[in-house]
């Protein structure tokens, strides 16, 4: 996308055979010598206009190129119409020397004013087109740029909450808990129902808490019991925490757990 196709070497050899030969039919048709083409195709004025579309293509590519160097100090509609307006300008006098060249080359006399007004309205239609095409492109290639930073943004916001996901519903105790739990089963059925209870306070305070921004120190607290609880069933995880006093202040969901 960062690359329009214009400027690619397929585009820069073959279009102007397409353009010359479709400017060639054009004068003809204006100039009500269609029947010319019956008589010889391939004629002389064709590859002029081939040539003659070639040098406009290839000026039309550098001056995309020349503009990129001009500071926008204007508005894109401004900056689009000078482009166009330069562009033209340029291209039509251009266009109008090598026309006149060649006609004193070939017949020795200088073109009619209708007949150079009629290779200039032709060609001119080229840069103007390179402009409008250049510009579609820069569109394009803004817009699919931030949909690709949306797409990154969305991923990311994806994984870390999916990571928040992990550090909340800690995959490990929850397993290690219900393996436990099938222990308490075989062994002791009593303990089975304070068990279920700790680790469902546990998670719904978790689950109940995200919405909120800060919580009292105090509750925090109370699940850390019911965690110590949970985690005194568990093998090599036996813990005990004492609180000497009671506060008064809030804290972050989940920062004691």
């Amino acid at each position: 996308m960062n690359k329009l196709f214009i400027h690619t070497p397929v585009f820069r050899f073959l279009s102007p055979f397409f353009s010359g030969t479709i400017a060639y039919l054009l004068i003809l048709l204006i100039n009500n010598n269609i029947a010319q083409l019956q008589e010889e195709f391939l004629s002389q004025e064709l590859y002029v206009c081939i040539a003659l579309s070639f040098i406009v293509h290839e000026f039309s590519r550098l001056q995309l190129w020349l503009f990129k160097l001009i500071p926008r100090f204007l508005g894109t509609p401004f900056m689009l119409l000078i482009h166009i307006t330069i562009t033209v300008l340029i291209s039509a006098t251009i266009i109008a020397l090598l026309i006149i060249s060649y006609y004193f080359y070939a017949s020795g006399y200088a073109p009619l004013p209708e007949e150079l007004q009629t290779f200039i309205s032709i060609y001119c239609s080229i840069p103007v087109a390179y402009v409008l095409l250049n510009l579609s492109h820069q569109y394009l290639n803004k817009i699919n740029t931030q949909k690709l930073e949306n797409e990154l943004l969305i991923k990311e916001n994806i994984e870390e909450d999916f990571k928040q996901f992990k550090r909340e519903i800690n995959p490990s105790l929850l397993f290690e808990s219900f393996e436990v739990l099938l222990v308490l089963i075989k062994e002791d059925k009593n303990l089975v129902d304070p068990f279920i209870d700790n680790l469902a306070t546990i998670y719904r305070y978790i689950l109940a808490s995200k919405k909120n921004q800060l919580v009292a120190v105090n509750n925090e607290i109370e699940i850390v019991n019911e965690l110590i609880n949970i985690y005194n069933h568990l093998p090599y995880r036996k813990i005990n925490v004492r609180v000497k006093e009671d506060f008064e202040f809030l804290i972050v969901p989940g920062t004691l757990l």
